[in-house]
Parts: structure tokens; C-alpha cells; sequence
């Protein structure tokens, strides 16, 4: 996560980001970055993670996006895990809609030898349905994309219990537009203090 004001504050202060027209903007494109689920916009205390409001793949406006002490950009997986879980409702019968299965009657008021059944993980077996031990996906994915190619194609993965590598190939061209400066002391900088190994040629 980020904190709203900070992250404003960083075009700025760094010289490697594009300079904006005003802070408009930034709220703007934090609200159109809601709308499509890039991230969460979030307010309340950022370091115990509690929240009064989150805000993720859901209309937003502009003027709602403040660049607060108290507002904070949360990656999606952070989203999803802190935002509310729907209430069970009861739809008759036993079955429970939105909510966990009914729990299992205890031994003893199983028939005679019965144990109950152990508790399901991981992800549901449907009999006759073909699964995959190994999936490959090779994609050239626009820049402006890149949030829903998570949203879409990797965290449904994750959601499965794979285990996920993902290597990353960036090629960027420009008639001498790209500045020493962000590659140098900005991509380089960042790899570096998320410990991403990475290997960056520039000429």
C-alpha cells in the first residue's frame, strides 16, 4: 500500500515521474484506477491496516479521492483480503447461499460406526471435470493493461493454489526519449528495494 498524500507528493519530488497539471489529475486517474480494479482506495489507519472505507472496483469520482494522511492505495490481493465478507443467507433446506456450508452433524448423531466427513481444502473436484497439472501462457500485454492481466489471467491462477512464476520482458523504444535518470535512479532504485533480481540494458 501507499499513502495518497505521499504518493501525490511524489511528482514533486522525484524527478523521474512526469510532471502533472495538479493534483486533479492524480484524483482523477485514482478514481478511473478504482473503476477498473488496478488498485483499492482506502480510508483509514494504513499502518494496522483498518479501514473505514474501501473502495475497489466500484464507481468513483474524482472529487471522493482525497490525497489524505488518512487515504491509501492498496494493491488488489490486499483488497480483496480486507474487504468484507458477505453475510450467509439462509435459502431453505439447509443450504446456506454466500456463505459457508452448514456444518456436519457431530459423531453422535451420526448412524452407528459413522465419523463425519473431513473438512474440504483446496479447490472443488467436480467428477469428470479435466484438470491441469501445468499451465504455460505466452502474451504481449499493453502497458495500460497490465492491472486487468492480473485481475484476469493471474489471480484466478493463484486462486486455484498454483504456484506462479512470472518472468517479465520489457522492451521500450523511443528516438532518444527515455532519460538516464529513469532508469538509472528510478526503475533501478526500485528493483533494487523490492529485491527483484533483474537485468536492465540500456543504450
Amino acid at each position: 500500500m501507499v499513502n495518497a498524500k505521499a504518493f501525490g507528493g511524489y511528482f514533486t519530488q522525484l524527478t523521474h515521474l512526469p510532471m502533472v497539471s495538479g493534483t486533479g489529475v492524480l484524483r482523477e486517474s485514482i478514481a478511473r484506477g478504482v473503476e477498473r480494479g488496478l488498485f483499492a482506495y482506502a480510508l483509514g489507519d494504513g499502518e494496522a491496516k483498518e479501514f473505514d472505507t474501501i473502495r475497489f472496483k466500484e464507481s468513483a469520482s474524482a472529487e471522493s479521492c482525497e490525497l489524505d494522511d488518512t487515504a491509501w492505495l492498496l494493491r488488489p490481493a490486499l483488497a480483496v483480503e480486507l474487504l468484507p465478507k458477505p453475510e450467509p443467507v439462509e435459502t431453505g433446506a439447509g443450504e446456506v447461499a454466500g456463505g459457508t456450508p452448514p456444518t456436519q452433524p457431530s459423531g453422535g448423531d451420526l448412524p452407528s460406526g459413522e465419523e463425519p466427513p473431513p473438512p474440504s481444502t483446496g479447490p472443488k473436484i467436480v467428477e469428470g471435470e479435466r484438470r491441469y497439472d501445468w499451465v504455460h501462457i505466452k502474451a504481449q500485454v499493453p502497458w495500460e493493461q497490465w492491472g486487468d492481466f492480473y485481475n484476469e489471467v493471474i489471480e484466478p491462477l493463484v486462486n486455484e493454489g498454483a504456484d506462479i512464476r512470472v518472468d517479465v520482458n520489457i522492451v521500450a523504444k523511443g528516438d532518444s526519449a527515455i532519460r538516464e535518470n529513469t532508469v538509472e535512479f528510478g526503475i533501478k532504485e526500485s528493483l533494487s528495494q523490492r529485491g527483484i533480481d533483474a537485468e536492465v540494458d540500456a543504450r
